[in-house]
């Protein structure tokens, strides 16, 4: 997982609207974990929902865009471990 790029995926969501599994390449994920959960409130990213989660083991992290209620997994494992700033990673994905 060397690129940083996203994928739509469908969500399901708990009672409290957050994730607990999502559907990638036709495999269900179970959410083990969610370690963190940030907002963006500037910018073009604005709205959107960003979750570090565990699945399998391993780490992904999710966005939800909030405007279209739209989902997709940024397979960036790397870079979620290493905690680079939010705005560095949203810029590296819009770019």
């Amino acid at each position: 997982m060397s690129k940083s790029h996203s994928d739509q995926v469908h969500v399901r969501l708990n009672r409290w609207h957050t994730p607990t599994e999502f559907r990638w390449q036709g495999a269900v994920y179970r959410i083990e974990q969610i370690d963190r959960i940030w907002r963006h409130s500037q910018g073009e990213a604005r709205g959107q929902r960003l979750y570090r989660v565990h699945a399998r083991g391993r780490v992904f992290l999710l966005r939800h865009e909030r405007s279209s209620d739209r989902w997709t997994l940024v397979r960036s494992s790397l870079r979620v471990r290493l905690g680079l700033s939010l705005t560095r990673l949203v810029l590296r994905l819009t770019v």
